[in-house]
């Protein structure tokens, strides 16, 4: 019960956009959450990997790229994390690599390299 209550401080601080903050509670959350509750703890990891996708999208707009490669490959971690949990693991890799080459393509049109970031967001579908 704790965890979940920890989790949901860490939505109203994520729809605040204060979303360090946001990460410290579902960061909380997932290590007071038990370990059987798996469903739970990948709720919570999608939770921190929305959170460092929005971070990056900041940095990017804000043209700090090297902290938005490291925001979006950190949410990227952090999906792997929830898919490889349930041991789908192909259709898993392909969704995660989808989300990859997407969030490469964001950063590239950030950067006004337009057709290279649609070549990212081809390979994305």
């Amino acid at each position: 019960m704790e965890a979940a209550i920890l989790n949901l401080e860490g939505d109203l601080l994520y729809n605040q956009e204060k979303y360090e903050e946001a990460l410290e509670k579902i960061q909380q959350a997932i290590d007071t959450c038990p370990e059987d509750k798996i469903e739970d703890l990948n709720v919570y990891k999608n939770n921190m990997a929305l959170c460092y996708i929005k971070l990056a999208v900041r940095c990017g707009t804000d043209k700090n790229f090297e902290d938005a490669k490291y925001f979006y490959t950190k949410a990227h971690l952090m999906l792997i994390a929830c898919y490889l949990s349930d041991k789908t693991y192909e259709e898993d890799l392909k969704q995660v690599e989808a989300a990859i080459f997407h969030n490469y393509g964001r950063q590239l049109q950030y950067q006004g390299k337009y057709e290279e970031a649609l070549n990212e967001y081809r390979q994305a579908l």
